[in-house]
């Protein structure tokens, strides 16, 4: 995948700032354009009172006024010294913001979606929180959940690739060889639990034993078979496993990440990209 076009969802707070210098630097290693899209939050008037005309003449000047600042704030952000290097479009959405942004996204024909997002605690977490996990949800393109504040110049530093060795995750490798520093590191993790060892009456049997360096001996050859060929792209590719449940083994494997890149195995998350998206502390990338 090439990256073409970016869309940035924005609300101008520090969190939405990170993502958007996120995306600029992208943009600037890939020459990718930007396209910045700001979703006006508009109170709905009860039914009984829409009609009064004072009220609704007041309710489309609020809406300008709205306008007005959110239009300035978008010059402000394309009159940075990083963004005047790039090709900068913006757009003002009325609407669900979720929806605004994949919408926003299939018409601009983006290529990555860049959102940030408040946390993971408290009321902030249930606004934008939920606004970025719906899009990565629903988009049409790869969309990039950007925590950290670890995205450089040259690219990310350190990239944690999960694997299930599918084509999917090749994909998702393939797309974090394009996004690594040329000092960075690409760890390419999978994960595997033995059945008999999770059942008490074949614990330490014979069967497990065998079942276990069975197992062990094919990940860990092709898994290496892979990291090799891919280090025709990226010299730094380390292959490693583990036996753990997949979930809390990418969390784990997460932590001092700056970026994880996971992806998509139908149009629609699965439970454990939902669960990595949601609760990593570093950024996670889902490619589509």
């Amino acid at each position: 995948m090439t990256l073409q076009t970016i869309l940035v969802g924005t609300d101008f707070s520090p969190e939405s700032n990170r993502a958007q210098e996120h995306a600029f630097q992208l943009a600037a290693i890939h020459e990718a354009d930007v396209h910045l899209v700001h979703v006006l939050f508009q109170p709905m008037l009860p039914a009984s009172l829409a009609g009064l005309p004072k009220l609704a003449e007041a309710s489309k000047d609020l809406e300008d006024a709205q306008v007005a600042d959110a239009q300035a704030q978008l010059d402000r952000v394309s009159s940075t010294e990083d963004a005047q290097r790039l090709s900068i479009s913006s757009t003002i959405g009325h609407g669900e913001a979720a929806q605004v942004l994949i919408d926003n996204a299939a018409q601009t024909a983006a290529d990555l979606i860049v959102i940030g997002t408040h946390g993971r605690t408290g009321f902030r977490r249930l606004r934008l929180g939920s606004v970025a996990e719906s899009v990565a949800h629903h988009a049409p393109c790869s969309v990039l959940v950007a925590r950290s504040h670890k995205a450089t110049k040259g690219g990310y530093r350190n990239i944690l690739v999960p694997t299930d060795f599918s084509e999917h995750s090749q994909a998702a490798l393939n797309m974090a060889t394009k996004l690594v520093a040329p000092e960075g590191a690409i760890r390419l993790l999978h994960l595997w639990v033995n059945p008999f060892e999770t059942q008490a009456l074949y614990a330490g049997s014979e069967q497990a034993t065998e079942y276990h360096q069975f197992v062990e001996a094919s990940v860990q050859e092709r898994g290496s078979a892979i990291a090799k060929e891919m280090r025709e792209l990226h010299p730094t590719i380390l292959f490693e496993h583990q036996q753990q449940h997949t979930t809390e083994g990418i969390l784990d494997a997460s932590k001092g990440t700056d970026l994880v890149v996971m992806g998509a195995s139908t149009h629609r998350l699965g439970g454990v990209a939902r669960a990595i998206v949601r609760h990593a502390d570093c950024s996670v990338l889902v490619v589509r």
